[in-house]
């Protein structure tokens, strides 16, 4: 007998759930740090952050989608946990890097001066007049 759609079905809810439970910490504690590095631009930060989040979803639930197509057909109960268990720890390990990354990024992004605006700004969503009028965002 083949065990592994009972495999999918334990796999799947426990990989959706630990996706969006840490991309949900990640959103709401995570912000105070890009708020930092886009010197209190609120508006701006809450874009940021949304869009974070929702390729942070995107990659990890569609790499965990994805990669049951490369399971190994599941023949006894042992192999389920043992092919179930693999993938959660292999999947949770992957957020974890990319968490890593994310923070040296940040860290990186905070010590440069790369985000720091050189041009006036005129309102409080930090664009130019200019910049408002083109629809344009100024880098330089």
């Amino acid at each position: 007998m083949n065990y592994n759609v009972y495999a999918y079905l334990i796999y799947l809810p426990v990989i959706f759930w630990i996706t969006f439970r840490v991309g949900w910490l990640f959103y709401t504690h995570g912000e105070i740090y890009i708020l930092g590095l886009f010197q209190g631009n609120k508006q701006l930060t809450k874009a940021v952050n949304n869009t974070l989040l929702a390729g942070y979803y995107l990659v990890n639930l569609g790499y965990a989608t994805f990669t049951l197509s490369f399971w190994q057909p599941i023949e006894t109960v042992q192999e389920i946990i043992s092919t179930v268990a693999s993938n959660v720890g292999l999947i949770t390990l992957a957020l974890a890097l990319m968490h890593y990354f994310n923070l040296a990024a940040i860290a990186w992004l905070g010590k440069s001066q790369f985000l720091v605006r050189k041009t006036p700004t005129n309102g409080a969503d930090g664009l130019t007049s200019k910049t408002r009028n083109h629809g344009k965002l100024l880098h330089s």
